[in-house]
């Protein structure tokens, strides 16, 4: 059954995403590891929150640092270091998740910052 606070919730997720990992497995004729991308789930409805921080600084130019996070149903798995593509306001962009999650009663925060390769 969902409640209103999960209607309310996931009624701002506005945007949808595809998550997928790195496998390796050994070639049998070659015996070399090779990498495939699996998708563990698509199309996935979510939102990117974006904050801006600006710490002190120690000159005179003050430095701005951007947190991004990825909300998403606390139910979904998303295993470090995965390629995370989001499409948010017709811009599609993609990220790795980058710290723990925050989990609360109907969603969940996970940290992400920009996907710059497989590691």
């Amino acid at each position: 059954m969902v409640t209103t606070y999960q209607r309310t919730v996931f009624s701002m997720f506005t945007a949808s995403c595809t998550v997928k990992v790195r496998k390796g497995r050994t070639n049998p004729v070659t015996e070399m590891e090779e990498f495939t991308e699996n998708m563990i789930f698509e199309n996935e409805p979510c939102r990117i929150s974006f904050q801006s921080t600006s710490p002190s600084s120690d000159g005179d130019t003050p430095k701005i640092f951007q947190q991004v996070k990825l909300l998403i149903s606390k139910d979904k798995e998303i295993p470090s270091g995965s390629k995370i593509t989001v499409t948010q306001n017709r811009h599609t962009e993609t990220y790795t998740r980058s710290g723990m999650p925050s989990i609360y009663s109907v969603h969940q925060e996970i940290p992400v910052e920009l996907f710059k390769g497989w590691a």
